[in-house]
């Protein structure tokens, strides 16, 4: 039972940011284009390698960190 209110406490989490940012993007409209977007449009009209060369970076940069705090800190194996 713990594990299903946690489920519903991080689905009401997201649900409220899904809703400040589409929020934030009609109040804005035009004025302000989300890096989302921004990567979208490059990766679509552009063909250059470098976002998937940073986003792999990225991937790269978050699968090191947690194997850092895994040896550190040693995380607990979830189910």
């Amino acid at each position: 039972m713990p594990q299903i209110v946690l489920g519903i406490a991080l689905l009401n989490y997201f649900s409220l940011l899904g809703l400040i940012d589409s929020r934030v993007g009609l109040m804005l409209g035009h004025l302000v284009v989300t890096l989302p977007l921004r990567i979208f449009n490059y990766t679509e009209y552009n063909f250059d390698p470098t976002i998937n060369a940073v986003s792999t970076i990225f991937v790269v940069l978050a699968l090191v960190l947690i194997i850092v705090l895994d040896r550190l800190i040693g995380l607990v194996r979830i189910g």
